[in-house]
């Protein structure tokens, strides 16, 4: 019985002209990544259009593992979702398992909701660019983290670039490598992809713990 899905598995993927390494590749990007933005580089591209050729056999197989699989074919945009997690816009299919999700530290997950606020502020006052990016100075984002959360982004640049990163690889914004991250007027642009990101019933979770947390407390998870 095993061979026969194995067989008809292959055969699917044969049909979508996607060969074993193609596949495993695109796997291993998504289980290690966990989202493909295929405007942001030629391999990534190419890992979009190879789930993109195939996309029903490879939901299926994350849906396996209790992933479910999310693409926005307009920002051509991909992100897998770890059990349990809530996907804006798509019905809870009632799995609730842990795992695979991002383990954020306090100051990430500050930074992570104070973003999702400026993005849909941003959103609001019709100030999105052509690639429906929001432009925000670094004095703005820390404003909103230290106004609401009562957590401000590291002082120490090598800390602060760490934060940042992190963030960047979760496709949630984008930093300008040549920029100086020790001044206050320094410009990030937040990515639409936060909306795929955040949802909104995280961020009311999150904020109720980020308020009432210390300082020095745990991490958060992130869908």
């Amino acid at each position: 019985m095993a061979d026969e899905w194995v067989d008809h598995f292959e055969q699917d993927l044969k049909h979508a002209r996607v060969n074993r390494d193609a596949f495993r590749t695109a796997v291993h990007r998504l289980l290690e990544y966990g989202s493909v933005v295929a405007t942001d580089s030629q391999p990534e591209r190419r890992v979009y259009e190879t789930i993109t050729r195939a996309f029903a056999t490879f939901d299926n197989y994350f849906r396996l593992m209790g992933c479910r699989l999310f693409q926005d074919r307009q920002l051509e945009y991909l992100r897998l979702y770890p059990p349990g997690a809530r996907i804006p816009g798509v019905e809870d299919d009632g799995l609730a398992a842990e795992g695979l999700r991002e383990r954020l530290s306090r100051v990430e997950a500050a930074t992570l909701v104070s973003l999702r606020f400026l993005y849909e502020q941003k959103m609001a006052e019709g100030m999105l660019d052509e690639d429906q990016e929001a432009a925000i100075q670094l004095d703005e984002l820390t404003s909103v983290m230290n106004t609401t959360l009562r957590q401000g982004l590291p002082t120490g640049l090598i800390e602060r670039q760490k934060v940042l990163g992190r963030l960047q690889r979760l496709k949630a914004l984008r930093v300008n490598t040549e920029s100086d991250l020790e001044s206050a007027e320094n410009w990030l642009m937040i990515r639409p992809m936060i909306l795929t990101l955040v949802s909104p019933d995280w961020i009311e979770k999150a904020n109720q713990e980020l308020i009432e947390a210390e300082p020095e407390e745990g991490d958060t998870d992130v869908d």
